[in-house]
C-alpha cells in the first residue's frame, strides 16, 4: 500500500493514516495492510501479563501507541512516570488522580481516591466542629437567654420554638462566617499542598501501574464472557477507550456527599 493512501475504518469510516493500528475517531482496530509494520509475519506487539500486545491496544483505543510501552515497561518491573495522572493529581489532589482513573475505567483504585477527596474536603469542617463544639453550646445558651430576657421585657411569652429558631438562626449566621475565615486559613493551605504533592508522587509512580492491572483484569474478564468469535475485536473495544460518563458520575457523587457531609456537621453545630 502506498503510504498516500488512507486506511478506512470499518465502523465509523473515517480516513486514517496508512499505518495506523486504531481508528483516530473512534478507536475501533483497523485492518492491517499488507506492508504495515503490524502485519502478519511483521514486527510483534508483544504481551502484557500473558495478553498480547494486539489485545491491550485494541482495549487501550485511542492514544494506544503512547501508552503500550509503559504497560511493557510496569510488566518487565520497570517504573515508569505516568504524567496524566501525576498533573491531575497535582492540579485537583485526590479528586484530580479520581477522575483521570474513571476516565480510563480504572474503576476500584478511581472510586477510592474520591472516598478519599470527600474526606479530605469535609475535615476542615469536622476539626472545626470538634474544635467549637463546646464554645458553640455557651454561645447558643447566651444567645438563648439574651433573647428570652427581650420577650420578658416587653411583656410578651413566644412559644420556646419560636426562640431556639431565631437563636439557632443568628448562631448559625455566627458559625458560617467563622468556618469561612477558618477554611481560609494559611494551615489549611498547607496542608492541601502538602496532599496534591502527595499525590502527584504516588499518582505518578503507581498511574500506568494501576491503568495496567485494570486492563489486564477486564480483558480477561471479557474473555471468559464472551461467547461471539466475531465480536472479540470490536468488544474489546467497547470494554476498553475512556469513559467520559464515568467521569461526571464522579464529579456528580462527590458534590453531593460533600454537600450532604457538610450540612449534616453544620447542623451538629448548631443542636
Amino acid at each position: 500500500m502506498n503510504q498516500t493512501n488512507k486506511n478506512s475504518c470499518p465502523y465509523c469510516n473515517t480516513e486514517n493514516d496508512p499505518f495506523a493500528y486504531n481508528c483516530k475517531n473512534c478507536g475501533a482496530p483497523l485492518p492491517k495492510p499488507a506492508d504495515s509494520p503490524y502485519a502478519d509475519g511483521g514486527f510483534e506487539l508483544g504481551s502484557v501479563d500473558g495478553i498480547s500486545g494486539e489485545d491491550v491496544s485494541d482495549y487501550i483505543g485511542m492514544k494506544a501507541s503512547a501508552v503500550l510501552p509503559h504497560f511493557f515497561a510496569v510488566d518487565s518491573g520497570r517504573t515508569d512516570w505516568c504524567w496524566p495522572a501525576a498533573i491531575w493529581a497535582f492540579v485537583l489532589g485526590p479528586l484530580g488522580v479520581a477522575l483521570w482513573l474513571l476516565w480510563r475505567k480504572v474503576k476500584k483504585v478511581g472510586w477510592l481516591f474520591l472516598l478519599v477527596a470527600v474526606m479530605i474536603s469535609v475535615l476542615p469542617l469536622t476539626l472545626y466542629a470538634f474544635h467549637e463544639t463546646e464554645n458553640a453550646q455557651q454561645v447558643y445558651a447566651a444567645q438563648y437567654e439574651k433573647l428570652k430576657t427581650q420577650y420578658a421585657e416587653k411583656g410578651e411569652q413566644p412559644e420556646e420554638v419560636e426562640m431556639r429558631m431565631a437563636a439557632a438562626s443568628q448562631t448559625a449566621v455566627e458559625y458560617v462566617n467563622r468556618y469561612t475565615a477558618f477554611n481560609t486559613n494559611y494551615k489549611i493551605d498547607l496542608v492541601s499542598f502538602l496532599i496534591k504533592i502527595l499525590c502527584f508522587i504516588i499518582a505518578g509512580f503507581y498511574g500506568y501501574v494501576w491503568y495496567k492491572n485494570s486492563a489486564i483484569q477486564r480483558i480477561k474478564q471479557f474473555r471468559i464472557k464472551n461467547t461471539d468469535a466475531g465480536y472479540y475485536r470490536f468488544g474489546l473495544v467497547r470494554q476498553g477507550g475512556t469513559s467520559v460518563g464515568a467521569v461526571i458520575i464522579g464529579l456528580a457523587a462527590y458534590f453531593a456527599v460533600n454537600f450532604a457531609a457538610e450540612s449534616v456537621l453544620l447542623k451538629c453545630l448548631l443542636m
